[in-house]
């Protein structure tokens, strides 16, 4: 018995030593520059090591000598082709592996810590992301892209950090749902609304996700995140979603409080009066609708979003009134039942004029096309061939 445990301990003792052997031959190749030398080394040394946080460490350190190497090869020669493309990745694996194995390990003399490590392999990692993801490449993008944030977040003095970590879950969002990972989707935009991700997008896809999930407690609460981390400059969308989650909630004192406020600062943007005025239209405020649409006219008379938007302010305001009609035929009040069709007339005609104006601008809009020819069955006015046509159309796909 105390033979089998010397032994045991022998073989310990020996494969320390030998770690230990290599470690000091690779910091030997790695001072005189034989970077060649140091990772043929470190290769044989990691079988049978492979729980040696050091191995793993200076493993680390010697590929990413070695990437740096190649890239200044690049430099110098544009027909220079690499060796090893992946000495990123295998770096920053080896950080990786070298920290989980011993949160303390440092290494000796000049050579880089695991942390520091990783923090110099994110910017690379999200560069091959980026190619990967141009190529299409969609899984290979997603796992650099993922590497990229683990260790961007590890680097607390990036002035940066926010605007990076946002692009690289946004990219991972992305990705996600190309994949129909919907919980690698929704994960990704969890991750970057809890670093406080200065990109919109982060939250206005969780907004979605939540609204979906028809949890409206946490859609107003990534709200308020994203208007407390995004720059009022690029909230325009933010403040939009905000909109939706008052309408939603049917909270119209807040929801007409968010407009004005919104359409005060994008006073001379057009399509956020535009979309400020969807939105009271939707929620049956029609005239406060037209306001803005008038707004929005006065500086882009020829914009076929605020044509169309005109257009539904009074088409929607128009099928209201079926419905007080249904209730008067019901009660047998003709005169008011006739006061009320010549209302609703009136206005299927102001919808009719504006909608013939979007359609004059833009006569290929789906929607547009298909109110246009019911305003003119309703109105019963001629409805032209080519129109016809395009709706028929709409009806075979």
């Amino acid at each position: 018995m105390k033979k089998l445990i010397l032994l045991a301990f022998l073989g310990i003792m020996t494969g320390t030593l030998f770690a230990q052997s290599c470690i000091n031959d690779v910091s030997m190749y790695l001072i005189n520059g034989q970077v060649g030398k140091a990772r043929k080394t470190i290769d044989e040394c990691l079988p049978g090591n492979e729980n040696d946080a050091m191995v793993w460490l200076y493993r680390g350190n010697v590929y990413l000598r070695t990437y740096d190497n190649e890239v200044e090869r690049s430099k110098k020669d544009p027909n220079f082709v690499k060796k090893y493309p992946d000495a990123v990745w295998t770096a920053y694996e080896s950080f990786l592996k070298a920290v989980s194995i011993d949160p303390k390990v440092k290494p000796s003399g000049n050579l880089l810590d695991p942390i520091t490590g990783q923090i110099l392999c994110g910017g690379q990692l999200y560069a091959m992301g980026e190619t990967a993801m141009k190529k299409n490449k969609t899984e290979d993008a997603y796992k650099y892209f993922n590497a990229a944030a683990k260790c961007f977040r590890l680097d607390k003095q990036n002035p940066n950090l926010k605007s990076d970590l946002g692009l690289i879950y946004a990219n991972l969002a992305s990705l996600a749902r190309s994949m129909n990972d919907q919980e690698g989707y929704k994960k990704a935009l969890v991750d970057g609304a809890n670093v406080g991700a200065d990109i919109p997008e982060i939250y206005t896809w969780l907004y979605d996700v939540y609204k979906n999930e028809k949890d409206t407690v946490n859609c107003g609460k990534i709200i308020a995140k994203g208007k407390a981390n995004v720059p009022a400059q690029y909230a325009a969308d933010i403040y939009a979603t905000e909109l939706d989650y008052f309408a939603m909630i049917g909270q119209i004192d807040e929801l007409n409080a968010a407009c004005d406020k919104l359409g005060e600062q994008y006073a001379n943007q057009p399509a956020v009066l535009n979309m400020i005025a969807g939105y009271l239209n939707n929620s049956g405020q029609f005239e406060k609708a037209e306001v803005f649409i008038n707004k929005g006219l006065e500086q882009a008379p020829n914009d076929f979003d605020l044509n169309q938007q005109m257009g539904y302010r009074y088409f929607y305001e128009a099928l209201k009134y079926q419905t007080l009609i249904e209730e008067a035929q019901k009660n047998r009040e003709w005169d008011k039942m006739k006061e009320l069709r010549e209302t609703e007339t009136a206005i299927a005609e102001k919808a009719h004029e504006w909608v013939e104006k979007a359609y004059n601008i833009n006569p290929e809009d789906r929607q547009n096309n298909i109110m246009f020819q019911q305003l003119k069955v309703k109105l019963r006015k001629e409805v032209p061939a080519e129109l016809k046509a395009k709706v028929e159309s709409y009806q075979q796909k």
